[in-house]
């Protein structure tokens, strides 16, 4: 693996678990896996071990693959509970959804943000660009219209995922 797919592999990381990581210790790691910084994903992994992230069999060989790469111990990460996969059929519409949910949405934020969750559902992690950007939207204050504030409600209810963040967005009043 050159240091370019090293990189791109890294991101995708920090996208999948980033739901996963806390807020205050993300921007640090999604940050060094965007420079190529090899410590990015070992912390990452400490930082899975540590919450007890659950991992389908995919991404933990991926995470795996990936510290074995930059020498560093997989043990941990072996340990980590196993996640459900989903059905394909559904799973392929809730991307779709999420998808177009990004792309109109993602730009009201701040550009930082807006990178991160446009990242996230470029390396395939909707369900995490999903969450965070209508969690964004709350936090920021930042209007949005009824149908897109409905919409994220239904994809996040689709997902199993909290409404509580789309209970708080802001909507703006038309006229």
């Amino acid at each position: 693996m050159d240091e370019a797919q090293r990189t791109r592999e890294a991101r995708k990381l920090v996208a999948k678990f980033a739901e996963q990581v806390p807020e205050d210790e993300l921007e640090s790691v999604y940050r060094g896996a965007c420079r190529g910084d090899r410590t990015a994903i070992p912390a990452l992994a400490e930082i899975l071990v540590r919450e007890r992230v659950a991992v389908t069999p995919e991404w933990r060989r991926r995470l795996v693959d990936f510290l074995r790469t930059v020498g560093a111990p997989v043990d941990g990460v072996q340990g980590l509970p196993e996640a459900e996969t989903g059905d394909r059929r559904s799973v392929r519409e809730l991307a779709r959804q999420a998808h177009e949910a990004v792309s109109r949405l993602a730009p009201k934020l701040n550009p930082q943000w807006a990178k991160i969750i446009s990242d996230a559902d470029g390396a395939g992690e909707w369900r995490f660009a999903v969450t965070e950007l209508a969690a964004m939207l709350a936090h920021q204050g930042i209007p949005v219209d009824e149908s897109d504030r409905d919409d994220l409600r239904r994809l996040l209810i689709g997902l199993g995922e909290s409404t509580e963040d789309v209970d708080r967005l802001r909507v703006a009043r038309k006229g």
